[in-house]
């Protein structure tokens, strides 16, 4: 018998053994101990038929030692040759222990695979041989099939199912989630194919419904059942049962194992729910189990996602328990800990077969290559990384650094970490974090460049989140916050954009008293030149150029400086301005926050001997925003009051913005600019001067507001405010004044569902004068269309029915519907979302020079392109077509970490965007 399959049968026997009490001791326990604990006992079991770990002496090493020692033959183990565990991920890293395997621990089951494969140095095979190349060839098939079946059940679900649009369920699957402290976007998908709600995804969760057309307790129930089984990750362990049963397929007991962990999961589930549930709340939540067993009779398949589909006998029992739900005794938790502790006696006692270790390799690869999968994005082939190996892979092998990578799942790094790229090889490509994190980043002291990159040059690095890092200070021991964890030297015009970056929270050099770090980037007007810097950078001249300059007061001060500024410092003007500039910014910040100590010069533009006043006219016309800005702050009080004004009146929503950020804080400005656009009903104006409002004066505002019966103002003070729970009051009290005039005109809503002289409404417009949306609902089980029209007073004053043709008309052309990637390729007539990787590249170099958080419209290629660099929110949108051109309303589900908003919409028509129902201002850059 060949040592693998050895192995493998000593895991079956061991787990077996292990099992067997909890089958048939199931009636001692089942009621008095939790059903929390019941499905995760069964996690030692699975470890025991995977792990081939044991103590020296245990009874079933001591068994199959028995038939080694009978003279059973066991497959030839050449001399160099070394066992090694692997992680847990297929794709992951090899890890070796530095010395060879402890004794008696026999290799993981990844090594036994890889050796499995390996050409012997034996002639011949015998019988016993023969069974472990079947025993592999059906685990291999029996794993692909699971695997294949369930990527076909997803793509069947993706071709089949629409996504869910109504803000109602949305809004309910958001505050169920949120309860439940899930951090990430969770997709509610419709699928008729499917008979009953499921979940699907390991990393993106998707609730699949057979229909939206459900009760309202309904829905929460099973959206709270879905995403408990989410929170749970029960997925993972659904699948850690699969490989079970595919590398044990002979063993009769692992598929009764896999149906009692099945039932044990979904009684799990039930009880956490109950547990936030009162007794009425059971009940509901028992009735929906009925409703969903009745419309799911007879399960989709196969099905490999977690659904609330059940047998007649498992309904029971799950109704049973929740109607008789209590809290477990301490009686309970007594047996609980005292099942736990034999099980773990059970586990040891037991053991497995451990074939003799031999010498491992050397420590010197810590790391075996990683293979990694591509996609072709617009004639683009980006690797895909999801776990650390293959992050380490990059820069070595097949992945150079001149490839395109894209992050595909939150990465934890286990060990020290070794930047990628140096001055001398930097990386030159791509690295899209996708939005996931990178965890634990750490370097040790001697690192030189520390930071996820070490060096680049023409490279793009963004959408990178870095979370809990700590790296040493360039050149110094001492660990703490660096200033580039993202990217430790720029070499040559390298993007870095759209990230994110959190220092592990621990004591950093400096004391409570150092000053912040702070590095923006932002651009500095000191006649007759404009710096682009940022300050209190923890860099050194490893990295920079550290030059001491001295300053008008005769003080000193350190300036680190890029590669391309070296030069400009040796000419006395240039040196003479940004010493007077520095002077100016010490003073200005030494009592904020982020006081100027040590300052990064970045570049120097030469911008002539023309007056502030003079620039800033210039730079306003050409919408220039960093340069506007630089200026700016140089103009006297009346021309900063001239041009705020003249841009709140010309509706320059960017340059607005970007003037109240140079203000001095206790500037009358902002009080006289929030009386003006107050007085005008400007909504999208005031909210930007609310931020720049104290307490008392958002209070102050609101009870004018108030009183004043402006629930627009209302809503935008409220949100100022952080005052969730008034702003969903305002709205709850908006919806009820809306349904209660809807209903003088004929018009009712049940639900989500709107009906207008008996008949169900399928599309809902309802438009201010100014075509600001009051209500746009769209519901595919409608039969007829309506308009609402209102007069300038805003009241209703008649209703109107549309034709299928209007209708259609104020959507645009029908979507594609296929997958986005698909329907990006084919440039499709409506309006779509975009990434940035679609982009053409006419429209991605005018990209470049737009600024963060501001909104613009970009032209190019016959389409045009809604940017906005900053939007760090999850969203939906809605285009309309309207009188010749298009209305885009753009509504926020949850907030991230980081993010950017890109649509595209094809020809040169007008656009409106209303994000969150205000207006928003385009700024255009076509040049």
């Amino acid at each position: 018998m060949n040592s693998v399959l050895k192995v493998v049968l000593s895991l079956s026997l061991s787990g077996s053994l292990l099992m067997l009490p909890l089958l048939l001791c199931k009636p001692l326990f089942r009621s008095r101990v939790s059903k929390r604990w019941q499905y995760a006992v069964w996690l030692a079991v699975i470890a025991r038929l995977l792990l081939p770990f044991t103590l020296e002496s245990s009874l079933v090493g001591a068994l199959f030692g028995q038939l080694d020692r009978a003279g059973i033959p066991s497959l030839p183990i050449s001399a160099g040759e070394a066992f090694v565990s692997a992680s847990p991920s297929a794709a992951g890293p090899i890890l070796e222990e530095e010395g060879g395997v402890p004794k008696g621990a026999a290799p993981g089951p990844a090594a036994l695979l890889a050796r499995a494969g390996e050409p012997e140095q034996t002639a011949g095979m015998d019988p016993l041989q023969s069974l472990g190349w079947v025993w592999l060839g059906v685990a291999l098939i029996l794993l692909a099939r699971k695997i294949a079946l369930y990527r076909g059940f997803v793509r069947s679900i993706r071709a089949g199912g629409t996504e869910v649009s109504e803000a109602a369920l949305l809004d309910k699957l958001a505050q169920v989630g949120e309860s439940l402290g899930v951090k990430r976007p969770v997709e509610l998908v419709v699928c008729p194919l499917v008979p009953t709600p499921l979940l699907t995804g390991f990393f993106r969760p998707c609730i699949v419904l057979p229909t939206v057309c459900l009760p309202e307790s309904d829905f929460q129930y099973i959206v709270l059942h879905e995403l408990l089984h989410y929170r749970r990750r029960d997925m993972f362990y659904k699948w850690l049962v699969q490989l079970v049963l595919c590398l044990h397929w002979f063993n009769p007991l692992v598929y009764w194992m896999s149906r009692e962990i099945a039932r044990a999961c979904e009684l799990a589930c039930d009880e956490a729910a109950s547990q936030r549930l009162d007794a009425e709340g059971r009940r509901a939540y028992g009735d929906m189990l009925v409703h969903a067993a009745r419309a799911g009779s007879g399960c989709w398949g196969p099905s490999p996602a977690l659904t609330l589909n059940e047998s007649a006998e498992q309904l029971k029992e799950r109704l049973g328990a929740i109607m008789s739900f209590q809290k477990i005794t301490k009686g309970g938790l007594w047996l609980s800990g005292v099942l736990t502790a034999a099980l773990v006696g059970g586990f040891i006692f037991l053991g497995a077969y451990a074939a003799e270790p031999v010498p491992a390799e050397s420590p010197g690869s810590f790391v075996k290559e990683a293979a990694m999968e591509t996609l072709e994005l617009k004639g683009t082939s980006y690797y895909l990384v999801f776990d650390e190996a293959q992050l380490r892979a990059i820069g070595t092998g097949d992945y150079g650094l001149d490839k395109n990578y894209m992050q595909q799942a939150d990465i934890r790094l286990s060990a020290e970490w070794i930047p990628i790229g140096t001055p001398e090889h930097p990386f030159t490509g791509s690295y899209n974090g996708n939005g996931y994190a990178i965890e634990e980043l750490t370097a040790g002291p001697g690192t030189t460049l520390p930071g996820l990159f070490g060096a680049a040059k023409n490279a793009h690095l963004y959408n990178i989140t870095l979370r809990d890092y700590d790296l040493p200070q360039p050149g110094g021991p001492a660990s703490g916050e660096t200033a580039f964890p993202i990217l430790a030297l720029d070499v040559g015009e390298s993007r870095c954009y759209d990230n994110a970056s959190y220092p592990k929270q621990a004591e950093k050099g400096g004391g409570e008293d150092a000053p912040e770090f702070r590095y923006t980037q932002e651009g500095y007007f000191q006649t007759p030149y404009l710096f682009e810097l940022g300050w209190n950078v923890q860099a050194s001249a490893a990295a920079y150029d550290a030059v001491e300059i001295s300053l008008p007061d005769d003080s000193t001060m350190t300036v680190l400086l890029h590669e391309k500024c070296r030069s400009r410092l040796e000419e006395a003007d240039v040196l003479a301005a940004l010493s007077t500039l520095l002077l100016r910014l010490r003073e200005e910040t030494e009592e904020t926050r982020f006081p100027l100590v040590r300052p990064l010069v970045r570049s120097i533009q030469e911008i002539g001997n023309a007056s502030p006043s003079e620039l800033a006219e210039s730079y306003y016309q050409e919408g220039g925003l960093p340069q506007f800005a630089a200026v700016f702050a140089q103009l006297d009080e009346p021309e900063q009051e001239a041009y705020l004004v003249r841009s709140y009146q010309e509706g320059k929503i960017a340059l607005f913005s970007l003037g109240l950020q140079q203000l001095a804080p206790d500037s009358p400005l902002y009080s006289l600019l929030a009386e003006k656009t107050y007085a005008d009903a400007s909504v999208s104006f005031f909210s930007i001067l609310t931020g720049y409002m104290d307490r008392e004066a958002l209070e102050s505002w609101k009870a004018k507001a108030v009183q004043d019966g402006r629930a627009n103002f209302q809503a935008v003070l409220l949100n100022a405010m952080g005052d969730e729970a008034g702003s969903q009051a305002l709205k709850a009290n908006l919806d009820a004044q809306r349904d209660e005039e809807y209903r003088a005109h004929g018009i009712l809503r049940e639900g989500i569902a709107y009906y207008y002289q008996g008949q169900r409404v399928g599309v809902l417009l309802d438009l201010r004068p100014d075509s600001s949306f009051v209500t746009l609902n769209t519901d595919p089980k409608g039969t007829v269309n309506i308009r609402i029209v209102r007069d300038g007073q805003e009241r209703i004053q008649r209703v109107d029915e549309m034709t299928e043709a209007e209708a259609a008309e104020l959507f645009g052309e029908e979507e594609d519907p296929e997958d986005g990637l698909e329907q990006a390729e084919k440039e499709p007539e409506g309006a779509v979302r975009l990434t940035v990787e679609e982009l053409p590249d006419e429209a991605a170099r005018r990209m470049e020079n737009c600024s963060i958080k501001t909104w613009y419209r970009i032209r190019a290629g016959g389409r045009q392109y809604i940017w906005y660099n900053g939007f760090a929110w999850d969203f939906g949108y809605s285009p309309v077509r309207q009188d010749g051109g298009w209305r885009i309303e753009i509504v926020k589900f949850k907030k991230r970490d980081a993010g950017y908003l890109l649509l595209s919409l094809p020809g040169d028509a007008p656009v409106s965007v209303y994000c969150d129902g205000q207006p928003v201002v385009l700024t255009e850059a076509d040049a």
